[in-house]
């Protein structure tokens, strides 16, 4: 937009052009873009005096502006509401800002208007106070459409990127590991908690970005769910998978999400979760409780199972009889309409309360490194 600048001000034969938006609320502008001799350093200088807030003197031309239909080309004795021969209150900003652009006067062109944000272009103009550039005002009604789409373009670049940033944070605070998968079984793209987990090496491992299984069996399910859930022909029970660890501790989660392409209709990577039940922040049945349906020894019993521990070790965990622990499951899975333990896990990753990272957890990085 800087060029644009240049060439309008070339163009034209202007001193200088800036086109940029401007916060009605806070007399600031956090978008400008501006010709060659607003670079300059000696400029720069009135321009932080601007983006700071400092030019109380402009901030009533500016809600003239605002109130100015689109397209509207002001000269400074508009915007103050005065006759073209009066002369102009003293303003301090302007008399350096006209100095040190080599002009005489300013105009100001509305181009839109969004909420408290003004969009405008102002010409440093050679002529005098009273008159607004007629070459500018002769090319106004071909440039305004243009620079205004320009602006609303460049207010969408920055929302789309302040969005992904966001979403990239929240993915990179995740508590449980996510990769994106290519049919080839390749990562295209994983969190920190899903590569520390493969740099730990003891149930999934990555070989230049190809991930790896330490359980053959295990490795072949999960290619079979991968590549049913490319094809989408993946079933609902075969979603979720159990991935034994070579120390012979808790066996990771696994979940086959397919990535769907709204225009194709089918998907061309999938998502693949990672949970590790040893890590006590990363799967637990406590969201269960919202449903009001289990008691406190069922719900108990539901945490130990979503974390992988057999029936006889969570008799032996709540030191209860192991006739006692299975009514227990079984009256627990009767109340949730679970049929089958996955079903459980399922219910208990939809309602985990607790998947996501505080800034403060260390714990990642250490392990990355």
């Amino acid at each position: 937009m800087n060029d644009v600048c240049d060439r309008i001000s070339e163009a034209l034969s202007l001193p200088g052009v800036a086109i940029f938006q401007y916060d009605l609320r806070h007399r600031t502008s956090p978008v400008f873009f501006g010709s060659h001799v607003y670079q300059t350093q000696e400029v720069a200088h009135l321009r932080s005096e601007f983006f700071s807030g400092q030019v109380w003197q402009d901030s009533g031309a500016y809600k003239v502006a605002a109130r100015a239909p689109v397209g509207a080309v002001m000269t400074e004795a508009a915007l103050m509401g005065l006759d073209d021969a009066a002369e102009l209150p003293p303003n301090s900003f302007r008399e350096r800002l006209l100095q040190a652009t080599g002009a005489r006067a300013r105009t100001v062109t509305k181009l839109n208007s969004v909420g408290p944000f003004l969009d405008c272009v102002i010409t440093n103009d050679a002529l005098e106070p009273a008159v607004a550039s007629p070459a500018f005002r002769a090319w106004a009604p071909n440039l305004v459409p243009l620079l205004a789409l320009a602006m609303e373009g460049q207010r969408v670049v920055t929302s789309l990127a302040d969005g992904y940033a966001a979403l990239k944070t929240l993915f990179d605070r995740l508590n449980i590991g996510v990769a994106f998968m290519a049919p080839d079984d390749h990562v295209l793209l994983a969190n920190p908690t899903f590569r520390a987990m493969a740099a730990e090496g003891d149930c999934v491992t990555l070989s230049g970005e190809r991930l790896e299984c330490a359980d053959i069996d295990d490795a072949r399910a999960l290619a079979a769910a991968l590549n049913g859930a490319l094809r989408g022909d993946l079933p609902a029970n075969r979603t979720v998978l159990i991935l034994r660890r070579r120390s012979g501790g808790l066996p990771m989660i696994a979940r086959v999400v397919p990535v769907k392409d709204g225009d194709l209709g089918h998907a061309h990577m999938a998502m693949l979760v990672l949970i590790d039940p040893e890590e006590d922040t990363h799967v637990t049945a406590r969201g269960l409780d919202a449903f009001h349906l289990l008691t406190p020894a069922e719900l108990e019993v539901c945490d130990l199972i979503v974390k992988g521990f057999r029936t006889d070790e969570v008799a032996e965990l709540r030191q209860t009889k192991l006739q006692t622990t299975r009514s227990q499951i079984k009256d627990a899975m009767a109340k949730l309409m679970c049929d089958t333990r996955l079903d459980m896990l399922r219910l208990a990753l939809a309602t985990s309360p607790n998947l996501i990272r505080q800034e403060s957890e260390p714990h990642l990085q250490a392990k990355v490194q």
